[in-house]
């Protein structure tokens, strides 16, 4: 098993560490999985089984959650949050009192997907409520005390929902308690030793959060909190169907891969159910981005017929043209595709994150080309140019952990300040140690966060 963000679900130490090869990977192998174990399971390979052991999958129950996925046994109640309650019970109130509800997404995939999962359900419910995602260039990631202002500015203003951010805003959740306006975080991130004062908190990775599935994405979290709110009374009032939510999960699978979160437990039925709909689904944006799918789509280990949808389909094809908005544009573009209604619009929109999606590509080419210049043989990579497009350093810093095997920061220019990505390796927790640079050095970052595979960060030149 490679070292990488999964590395998690391996089991015990690796029998032996293996020479780095020519790409400064280095491979692990672990140890056999016991006879107790593939002799429990006589129906399938001695392969198959040392791969789910590796996983960390040992029981009956785990193995068949696996293989077959069930929606009705495998997806938890979303009322085990500790704060589901709570938050459901505010946006009914603000339903009812007619307040305008704040959707302040995240600019990735797994942000923008999460809107509109909330977006969906919010509108079917007659809610009243606009989405709001922030530009990446000029307000960076999290939320943007100056975009609060404006939007504070209109009195119905009650209620603003984080997705993909928000528990490292601690000052900016502050500002809007002062406002009279309630936060509802929802979010997927680690939570920093201060967490922000918010109305309520659906994170999975909360301290003492006692929801059994902690690899949910934002997508998922907003699905969950999406799924409680369809089985209110509210939605029986507006007529909301039975099993409307399952319509959310095209978009649950798309944030899931794209966020790159393990595919077992919830996440691998979120996906197996949203692969379905994805094949059948009444989004006229998803349909018309998945005209760009080739008829066989080889050089990333595998191929598939024209019309076949799977996971490789999202990661390879649907998710690059959604995250090419915010990266060399605004992501409101891919907002706007997944939720339009509109063929023209759909068309039209489609074609631009195509475009976008080519500049992406021949922009992270130049800069990987320029990044071998600048190289040194060092332990953690630190490199970067005031002049390369913040949007794509994240891909960048991601191939160069890729090839080299080490971590990487990787930072471009943006409004005199420089901006960047992470991303970690086994036993380097990029968040740990950025706020062991930041307590170090007093303030050295002007913001930063993430997981402990990958995050991102802001610093003065």
């Amino acid at each position: 098993m490679m070292e990488s963000s999964h590395a998690l679900l391996a089991s015990g130490p690796p029998l032996a560490f293996l020479p780095q090869n020519g790409q400064g990977k280095r491979w692990q192998v672990f140890s056999p999985a016991p006879e107790l174990f593939t002799d429990s399971f006589p129906e399938y390979p001695k392969v198959a089984l040392q791969l789910l052991y590796n996983r960390g999958l040992r029981t009956q129950k785990e193995v068949d959650e696996f293989f077959n996925p069930d929606y009705p046994a495998d997806v938890h109640d979303p009322y085990l949050f500790i704060d589901m309650e709570k938050a459901v019970a505010r946006i009914s109130r603000a339903i009812e009192k007619k307040e305008k509800i704040i959707v302040y997404g995240d600019y990735d995939a797994d942000g923008v997907c999460g809107s509109v999962v909330l977006h969906t359900a919010l509108t079917a419910l007659g809610a009243d409520v606009e989405v709001y995602i922030p530009d990446r260039f000029q307000e960076g990631y999290g939320l943007n005390e100056k975009a609060l202002a404006e939007i504070v500015k209109d009195k119905k203003v009650g209620v603003i929902v984080t997705v993909d951010c928000g528990v490292t805003d601690v000052k900016e959740v502050a500002f809007l308690n002062k406002k009279g306006i309630d936060v509802i975080i929802v979010d997927h991130h680690l939570v920093p030793p201060e967490a922000p004062a918010c109305f309520a908190m659906l994170n999975p990775k909360r301290e003492g959060e006692t929801y059994p599935f902690k690899y949910l994405c934002a997508t998922g979290v907003a699905f969950k909190f999406a799924s409680a709110l369809l089985k209110t009374d509210k939605a029986i009032q507006a007529g909301v169907k039975e099993g409307f939510e399952k319509w959310l999960l095209d978009i649950v699978a798309i944030g899931s891969v794209a966020d790159m979160v393990p595919l077992l437990g919830e996440n691998r039925t979120f996906v197996k159910y949203g692969l379905i709909v994805v094949k059948k689904t009444r989004r006229l944006g998803l349909k018309e981005l998945l005209r760009f799918q080739p008829a066989r789509m080889n050089g990333n280990g595998f191929s598939a017929e024209k019309g076949q949808i799977t996971a490789e389909t999202i990661a390879f094809m649907i998710a690059p043209r959604i995250n090419a908005a915010s990266r060399m544009a605004h992501a409101t573009a891919s907002f706007e595709l997944l939720i339009a209604t509109d063929e023209a619009s759909a068309t039209t929109l489609a074609d631009t994150l195509e475009d976008l999606n080519n500049d992406r590509r021949k922009s992270v080419d130049r800069i990987m080309k320029e990044a071998a210049e600048k190289l040194e043989d060092e332990p953690v990579l630190f490199l970067g140019d005031k002049e390369w497009p913040v949007g794509v350093v994240g891909l960048v810093s991601g191939r160069l952990t890729e090839k080299y095997g080490k971590p990487s920061f990787v930072y471009g220019g943006v409004n005199g300040y420089y901006r960047g990505s992470c991303r970690g390796i086994n036993g380097f927790n990029v968040v740990d140690v950025m706020r062991a640079c930041d307590e170090k050095e007093g303030g050295l970052l002007t913001e930063y966060g993430g997981h402990p595979m990958a995050g991102g960060f802001s610093v003065a030149p």
